[in-house]
């Protein structure tokens, strides 16, 4: 395999910020604050509203921590530091962990392929990893995108029976395995279940075995069982279009790709560990914040300069390195950043899906690590440019031409395109779910050449020799990518 200068480079970064947490005493860091100045953080998260609980985590040790808003809104139970929140995709790094693990332990090889554990899993011609699952770098499509395409919403429920049926069901990849980075939260189910088909025991109970329990994280857990009571914990809240809230809960019991339960002292004993080395040991830790590396032999870049590894995105702040993840899912929003060189984590653990943990997470460092940082902060009046797109409105010949229903087999669902004036809507599935793109502020326009979309949506009109309305190709939605509808009598 190629490796370039650039990616010599990172490795030789990633080497020595191994080196760092491990030997070097932390950098000091000012820990003297006025709570108030955190306080004006949340300054919008009123006391009948969801909220956040925030934790600032120093060699090891929380030196603030603190709750905002509601963890119950029909009950008015505060949140406070014993709240027990569903922390989303910030969960990725104790699956990465665990199949790091179980690698590390020789009952699998990061580079076994995939079907060898997972047969139901096509055979596209191309070898899958295990490697390529956690840095996503597969191909594999997504899976929750998959199911909202063919008309699931977060409260419905479907088994891992159901989710390999819907991957065996693709006819593709999205790109070649290892040819680029494509966040998948597929690969992570998938982690799940090699685990639990190569131990005999769940995720849940592996991660509590090997991570949870040698850690005394008592109150965090894989929520693998929806029947399963959490003393404490937070429930997941969206905004109505009335200024009130509703209930963001899901009945999935599908875990991997999330679904950890923590509290913000669990997760400073889990941070603790980063640089005592008992479950962080020098192999694993490795493995878990080296970046994954293409098939040209750069790494798997999340955003230039933003690299994903072990279920960890790994990057700079300002100049300075972080390893962190966040998640968001029915209605909980989360970041957990940790600064390896100064030893100092913030994490910000929300209930309400609108809210920022990000920029929560982001504005609280910057107290702490404002006299450290390398660079200066950008300019917020820096004039930002949106993706050009243009604009042209969709003709009353193209809408009537392309309305009608349209099979995937993929999904196997039909889609009814109807018009909604200058516009359409999408109907999908038997229910039907109705996606309206403008109550969803993603206007579809007319991209020229037969294409549909926006920024985020493209859709090419295939038409026979008589210019007759044939198929649609769904070339680019979100995170998958060529779905053929073929058109189907009405």
């Amino acid at each position: 395999m190629r490796i370039n200068m650039f990616h010599r480079g990172l490795m030789a970064g990633t080497a020595l910020l191994i080196a760092s947490c491990a030997q070097s005493p932390s950098k000091n860091i000012n820990t003297e604050f006025n709570s108030v100045t955190i306080d004006k953080v949340f300054k919008d998260i009123k006391d009948d509203t969801p909220g956040c609980i925030l934790g600032v985590i120093k060699d090891g040790a929380l030196v603030f921590q603190k709750g905002y808003g509601l963890a119950n809104l029909e009950h008015s139970i505060p949140i406070t530091t014993d709240t027990v929140f569903r922390i989303a995709s910030t969960s990725k790094q104790f699956t990465a962990m665990s199949t790091i693990i179980l690698a590390e332990e020789g009952q699998i090889s990061l580079d076994d392929n995939i079907r060898k554990y997972v047969p139901e899993m096509p055979d596209y011609g191309k070898i899958i990893t295990i490697r390529n699952l956690i840095n996503h770098t597969s191909g594999i499509r997504d899976f929750l995108t998959l199911f909202f395409l063919k008309g699931f919403k977060d409260q419905d429920y479907y088994t891992e029976v159901e989710f390999l049926e819907m991957l065996a069901r693709q006819k593709e990849l999205d790109f070649t395995p290892g040819e680029k980075m494509s966040y998948s939260n597929s690969g992570y189910i998938l982690q799940s279940i090699i685990i639990q088909r190569v131990t005999g025991k769940t995720l849940a109970e592996y991660a509590k075995e090997k991570i949870f329990d040698p850690l005394k994280m008592k109150n965090t857990h894989f929520h693998n069982d929806i029947k399963h009571l959490v003393k404490n914990r937070a429930y997941g809240y969206w905004p109505d279009k009335k200024g009130g809230y509703n209930v963001g809960g899901t009945p999935q019991e599908l875990i991997g790709d999330g679904g950890v339960f923590t509290t913000i002292a669990d997760l400073a004993l889990y941070d603790l560990d980063f640089y005592e080395g008992k479950v962080w040991r020098p192999a694993v830790k490795e493995q878990m914040i080296t970046p994954g590396v293409l098939n040209d032999g750069s790494p798997a870049a999340f955003f230039p300069d933003i690299f994903y590894a072990g279920g960890l995105i790994i990057g700079k702040q300002r100049g300075l390195p972080y390893v962190r993840h966040a998640g968001q899912f029915a209605g909980f929003i989360t970041d957990f950043i940790r600064f390896p060189e100064q030893k100092l984590s913030v994490t910000a653990l929300c209930n309400g899906g609108d809210l920022d943990a990000v920029g929560f997470t982001g504005k609280v460092s910057d107290i702490f690590l404002e006299s450290h940082y390398i660079e200066a902060k950008s300019s917020q009046e820096k004039e930002t440019t949106e993706k050009q797109v243009n604009q042209k409105k969709i003709s009353s010949e193209t809408l009537n031409a392309i309305s009608g229903k349209y099979y995937n087999s993929d999904l196997d669902v039909i889609y009814k395109i109807v018009k909604n004036g200058k516009t359409f809507d999408l109907l999908i599935g038997k229910r039907p779910t109705k996606i309206t793109f403008e109550e969803l502020n993603l206007p579809v326009f007319d991209l020229g050449d037969d294409v549909l979309g926006n920024e985020y949506i493209k859709i090419k009109i295939i038409r026979d020799k008589e210019g007759q309305v044939t198929a649609l190709n769904f070339t680019d939605f979100s995170v998958v990518k060529n779905l053929y509808f073929e058109r189907v009598n009405k």
